[in-house]
């Protein structure tokens, strides 16, 4: 939506790879630093595609304790670009081909092209699912899956605020 302030909330409650400061530059959120030619961590391959490294910050963890890991990622990506499950943005998913696991807390996103937008990935742009939660049933009823629980009261995420009661109104 356009409701103003609506990213800043988003950014405050949910964690993504990324935050955009008041000064319009990424910083790095739920990741150790942002992917530069410098770093080796964003490359532009031969075939103009581009690949970017992200490493996990170590001692993050979804609000039931569970590690962030980059499975947790890997899973993320699968739901997103699943044509059975309804998806509500992920902006940057579109220009993802891959998102591979390296290690626990490595993550490697190889983009269709050059994508100028590869650096801001806050939760708009690709949203973090724990797969601890929902794997089992991303892997049963599609149509069921926004139903489940975990969507409504029993909501998990990975910014520094979680969900304590859901208002009925």
């Amino acid at each position: 939506t356009s409701l103003p302030g609506l990213d800043a909330l988003d950014d405050m409650i949910h964690g993504g790879f990324s935050v955009e400061a008041p000064d319009g530059v990424s910083r790095p959120q739920l990741v150790e630093t942002l992917p530069s030619t410098e770093n080796g961590l964003w490359q532009i391959l031969p075939d103009g595609r581009m690949r970017t490294t992200w490493r996990l910050r170590p001692n993050i963890r979804w609000h039931d304790g569970m590690p962030f890991v980059a499975e947790d990622l890997v899973f993320s990506w699968r739901v997103s670009t699943d044509a059975a499950i309804p998806s509500a943005g992920n902006a940057s998913v579109p220009a993802m081909e891959r998102v591979e696991a390296i290690d626990t807390h490595v993550v490697q996103i190889t983009w269709k092209t050059t994508f100028f937008k590869h650096l801001d990935l806050g939760v708009r742009e690709f949203w973090p699912y724990p797969r601890h939660l929902l794997a089992e049933a991303f892997q049963g009823d599609k149509a069921a899956f926004h139903e489940l629980p975990y969507f409504g009261a029993e909501y998990v995420h990975l910014g520094p605020y979680r969900l304590a009661d859901l208002l009925s109104r």
